[in-house]
């Protein structure tokens, strides 16, 4: 059985991606970590804290992923702002070049 017309014929070829996503993955993670600490936390964070404080399956504004991710983050990295924020900075890139891959 071959794979379809396009489709990964490996794992690694689920991994390339053009070299021109990358250098711009690169750079937004590298904005983000230049740029973190600069601002105080937003209200929104201090809500998506409070979320995980109370997991749930619904939440009005946002899906319970989002307080499920700050729940598994904040137990090993605490809630400082860079343990906030770096992660998800660094997140932000990889679900994104699988969203391409996907479409």
């Amino acid at each position: 059985m071959t794979a379809p017309a396009g489709a990964a014929t490996s794992w690694r070829d689920a991994l390339r991606c053009d070299p021109a996503a990358a250098w711009l993955a690169a750079a937004t993670v590298l904005f983000h970590l230049l740029t973190a600490r600069g601002y105080g936390i937003f209200r929104d964070e201090l809500y998506y804290l409070a979320c995980a404080e109370h997991l749930d399956w619904g939440y009005v504004d946002h899906p319970p992923l989002v307080a499920a991710l700050v729940w598994i983050l904040r137990h090993p990295l605490g809630t400082s702002l860079p343990a906030l924020r770096l992660p998800l900075a660094d997140l932000w890139p990889r679900l994104k070049h699988f969203d391409e891959r996907r479409a």
